[in-house]
């Protein structure tokens, strides 16, 4: 697993686990695992995170840098400037589901600001840089 991977992970988690302790979600579901072959050790594992955070960079972009947020099918994107909604989502509107649980994805964007955007700049291509330069 990659950095972008992991730091998507940990901030799913962390997205989902908010989420829980405002009361949007119920607390995910557990399981056990145990080895194929019936030995070793068996543990709990928790479901997968509701939440599907992601850092997207595409080598030809224009747009302004950039991070989705995935939940329950519906997808906004928000600059990693300012946390605020790209344009094309406020043109096409905000997702009902995405307006539910924007104060958390600020506080969220407000603890990791600094690990969004250094994972951004650490995946752009070294000869692109679009006029980006405040978030460099």
């Amino acid at each position: 697993m990659n950095e972008i991977q992991e730091l998507e992970k940990r901030l799913s988690e962390e997205l989902d686990d908010l989420l829980v302790a405002d009361n949007i979600e119920k607390e995910r579901e557990r399981h056990f695992q145990g080895s194929s072959k019936g030995m070793g050790m068996v543990v709990w594992i928790k479901d997968n995170p509701r939440i599907n955070f992601k850092i997207e960079v595409y080598p030809n972009e224009t747009e302004e840098p950039h991070f989705k947020i995935t939940y329950q099918n519906c997808t906004c994107r928000f600059k990693i400037e300012d946390c605020s909604p790209m344009k094309a989502e406020l043109k096409k509107g905000i997702p009902t589901q995405i307006q539910k649980i924007m104060k958390n994805i600020i506080k969220l964007w407000e603890k990791h600001q600094e690990e969004i955007k250094m994972a951004w700049i650490s995946t752009r291509p070294s000869n692109q840089n679009h006029g980006h330069q405040n978030v460099r």
